[in-house]
């Protein structure tokens, strides 16, 4: 939340990711996906992490055709395993979703979900509810184009050096910041660099929105392009601005 202290980065990512789908009528469809992941972030080493993911998900189809609406309810499992070893452990994920096809170029989702981490230390515990809308759009048969938004309700782990941290602590930036701030868990971890503290979120909504294109390079292969941002605001209305610009490659087998 403090300008001249933000940190920017940069991480590469691997994911393989397998799922079955099995057809148990004429309108239901019950998918299973596996995902395994490995990330490594230049300069914050604390970040890296490998982490694997197993879902379910159960389609209901209301109708025929490719126009017909699509209800999904999903449930996954997730375990990640940090070199920042605190910051490993479980997450679950519960969700219901509704998707339609307008046109042959246009689609419309919506979903909303509950999220809950639970870490090998307290302090990186979090849980969050958020609500997406999302539309893919078809620009030509090579080209897509993605936009969507949100709202996340709920707990963010945030980071702050230390000379902040502290003065926030220490009343220096009023009050009501302070009785705020000194509620919150938190500790001296060096994530960031010497001194620098993390600490929960508690109370917090998230706004988020992202734009991303893609270009298929093969039947088999696309380029992802992508911007997206997302603003937290805590419960005394301080502000957390996140932007990230990514750049993937995806192949299907």
């Amino acid at each position: 939340s403090h300008v001249p202290t933000r940190k920017s980065g940069e991480y590469q990512t691997v994911n393989l990711a397998a799922d079955y789908m099995r057809q148990l009528n004429r309108d239901w469809v019950l998918i299973g996906a596996a995902a395994l992941e490995a990330q490594h972030v230049v300069t914050f080493d604390a970040l890296n992490h490998i982490g694997g993911t197993g879902t379910l998900k159960l389609h209901r189809k209301f109708g025929l055709g490719p126009y017909a609406p699509v209800l999904e309810l999903s449930s996954a499992l997730a375990i990640y395993q940090f070199d920042e070893t605190s910051r490993s452990g479980w997450q679950f994920t519960g969700g219901i979703g509704i998707a339609k096809r307008f046109t042959d170029m246009l689609r419309l989702s919506a979903r909303a979900a509950a999220v809950e981490y639970l870490a090998r230390r307290e302090l990186y515990d979090a849980s969050s509810r958020e609500l997406v809308l999302e539309g893919d759009w078809d620009i030509t048969d090579r080209w897509r184009l993605s936009l969507g938004g949100g709202r996340r309700w709920g707990e963010y782990l945030a980071n702050a050096a230390w000379k902040i941290w502290a003065q926030a602590i220490d009343g220096q930036v009023g009050p009501v910041i302070q009785a705020h701030y000194r509620s919150l868990p938190w500790e001296v971890t060096n994530t960031y660099g010497p001194g620098w503290v993390a600490y929960r979120v508690r109370d917090s909504h998230t706004d988020l929105w992202w734009a991303e294109l893609s270009p298929a390079l093969t039947d088999q292969t696309s380029l992802a392009l992508r911007y997206e941002f997302a603003r937290v605001t805590n419960a005394v209305g301080i502000k957390y601005d996140l932007s990230y610009w990514t750049v993937g490659v995806h192949h299907q087998f």
